[in-house]
């Protein structure tokens, strides 16, 4: 009979860097057991990893950066007369320091960063050991320190629709945020004004994004997701339109992980605005965002 083994957590928040893991290994066994050593283990890293192909080869590509590796001894074989652990009831404390410097958990489609507390029965050689894992979330603390990011931006992006020898008047579209940095949670004004030169309807989408890069074995894989998006009405040919629009960022759902933390696994946010221009290649700007979860 397996014995029953469980993590009992003193608290089920989310830890930050510094903070302190706290709880307890219960274990229930009815009859002496002939383990070798009972103990707990809090380890962190983030890992990235895809296949990919190239002709008739094909690689794994593959990515570990280990953060931390704490064991806490509960009991051994050799504090028993026997060797034996006694038929009862078990309660061991336990206590781990988070690294101070860690990233934020994370799990994507090409990889994750993950801390795990597993307590684990070591039974001996040929045997299986009993293991129970706890996925503990880390969060860092992100302040908005750097003051550039508090100042205006505006950028400015055009494009001549037609062809060579029927070409319009250019499609001028410019974008200005109050400020770069925001908390999650936080609204903020975007200012858009755009220049129909052309002869054609077009029109406008504002969108939140999320892009996130996994790098491994000299490679690359890299996915977006929207978080916040808009769309205007159309903008007539040879108008000229300025538009207010609210971006909010979301309270959840969102990864704040510091490119200064995880090597292999990178997260960024920019507010990119497109013009939808009928048969022809579309016009976009981006402006690079950072966002925060700490006052």
């Amino acid at each position: 009979m397996s014995p029953k083994l469980r993590i009992q957590l003193s608290s089920n928040k989310v830890y930050h860097p510094g903070s302190t893991v706290t709880g307890s290994l219960l274990l229930d066994v009815d009859e002496a057991k002939s383990y070798k050593q009972i103990l707990v283990q809090l380890s962190g890293r983030s890992y990235v990893h895809w296949r990919e192909s190239s002709g008739q080869s094909s690689r794994n590509c593959i990515s570990l950066e280990p953060y931390f590796d704490s064991v806490a001894p509960l009991w051994d074989s050799r504090q028993s007369p026997d060797g034996k652990l006694p038929p009862g009831q078990y309660n061991w404390p336990f206590s781990f320091v988070i690294p101070p410097s860690v990233p934020s958990s994370f799990e994507g489609k090409f990889g994750n960063i993950r801390y795990m507390l597993v307590g684990r029965i070591v039974t001996g050689a040929l045997k299986y050991n009993h293991d129970v894992m706890a996925l503990i979330p880390v969060q860092q603390l992100v302040q908005i320190t750097d003051p550039r990011l508090l100042q205006p931006v505006r950028t400015e992006v055009q494009k001549t629709v037609g062809f060579l020898f029927s070409t319009s008047q250019p499609i001028i579209m410019s974008v200005a945020v109050p400020k770069t940095g925001f908390f999650i949670g936080e609204s903020f004004q975007l200012h858009i004004s755009l220049e129909n030169g052309s002869k054609r309807r077009v029109s406008l989408t504002a969108t939140l994004k999320e892009y996130v890069t996994f790098a491994a074995s000299g490679s690359s894989r890299k996915i977006s997701r929207s978080l916040y998006a808009i769309r205007t009405n159309r903008v007539e040919r040879q108008q000229t339109e300025h538009l207010d629009k609210t971006i909010m960022v979301p309270l959840t759902d969102v990864d704040i992980v510091h490119k200064s933390s995880c090597r292999n696994i990178r997260v960024i946010y920019c507010i990119k605005v497109t013009c939808h221009i009928p048969r022809a290649f579309n016009l976009s700007t981006t402006i690079p965002l950072e966002l925060a979860n700490c006052r």
